[in-house]
């Protein structure tokens, strides 16, 4: 790992970096590919960070380097480049281009299928105050890029740890979503409102299904994106409960106006079933 500024700069431009600088010296003078970034408050919460296929550079204190290699190090990571805050100062702009104001973009990426959907305005008019339901939130990205939106989000899983790594999510982007921690195979823990929205992803629990069909508003939507059939040559998921059949869910929700049902896959090739279908108005 490269410790000391090395004397090409495009190694500024081939790395994302993590930026552990206070928000002032960060909105003053950063790297154009720069992610303000802290240690999480939790050790596993990892929902802030990209894949660990991403190339990453860190700069930091020097008193806290080490902390942070070693952290970044024992969950995965790929830290190829290190600076000091001292080191960034006193970079020449000339070979190290650096700009200003805050990043527009993040390190941690929602679900493309949930984001190209919602992002559809004839399908769901961005004026209007939605609210959606998250079941199975995980580390809460889903629920948090929602909510950036304006999007009213709650947002249930049955993990504490999963929670609060979500918490530490919203705060960190400084939305408001409403988590619950819940057994939701318990009908007396379920969120009584309805919604919008209702959306499961790489998640799938068939006894919800009269649940979800009873709480999305008339005029609203379902979508699931989850295993689909075949997954099972790759290794994981293996147990049927969590897999989808062939035409399962256009059949489950005939009666919705189906908007969308294809199969795609992961990177790693396994099959996903994406499904979108609009609850009947009447």
């Amino acid at each position: 790992m490269r410790s000391v500024p090395p004397s090409h700069a495009s190694i500024a431009d081939s790395l994302c970096w993590l930026d552990t600088r206070e928000s002032s010296q960060f909105l003053q003078a950063r790297f154009e590919q720069a992610y303000p970034w802290q240690l999480p408050a939790h050790a596993d919460c990892l929902n802030q960070l990209p894949s660990r296929d991403v190339p990453l550079g860190l700069i930091a204190a020097a008193d806290q380097l080490p902390d942070y290699q070693a952290w970044l190090a024992a969950k995965g990571y790929d830290l190829q480049a290190c600076l000091t805050i001292a080191q960034f100062n006193q970079l020449d702009p000339s070979l190290w281009p650096k700009v200003s104001g805050s990043q527009a973009k993040r390190l941690w990426q929602a679900n493309a299928f949930l984001l190209a959907q919602v992002a559809d305005v004839a399908l769901f008019n961005p004026a209007l105050h939605l609210q959606a339901l998250d079941l199975g939130c995980g580390g809460g990205r889903e629920a948090v890029a929602l909510a950036k939106q304006g999007w009213k989000v709650v947002a249930v899983d049955n993990q504490p740890p999963a929670l609060r790594c979500a918490q530490d999510l919203a705060q960190a982007e400084q939305v408001s979503v409403d988590f619950r921690l819940a057994d939701l195979t318990q009908p007396t823990q379920r969120p009584t409102e309805r919604f919008d929205l209702i959306y499961q992803l790489r998640f799938l629990d068939r006894h919800l299904f009269d649940y979800i069909e009873t709480h999305i508003k008339p005029g609203g939507y379902l979508l699931i994106e989850t295993f689909h059939e075949g997954v099972q040559a790759f290794g994981s998921p293996k147990n049927p409960r969590f897999i989808l059949q062939p035409g399962e869910l256009a059949q489950r929700f005939a009666h919705f106006d189906i908007i969308v049902d294809k199969l795609c896959t992961l990177p790693d090739g396994r099959p996903m079933n994406a499904f979108l279908a609009r609850k009947p108005t009447h």
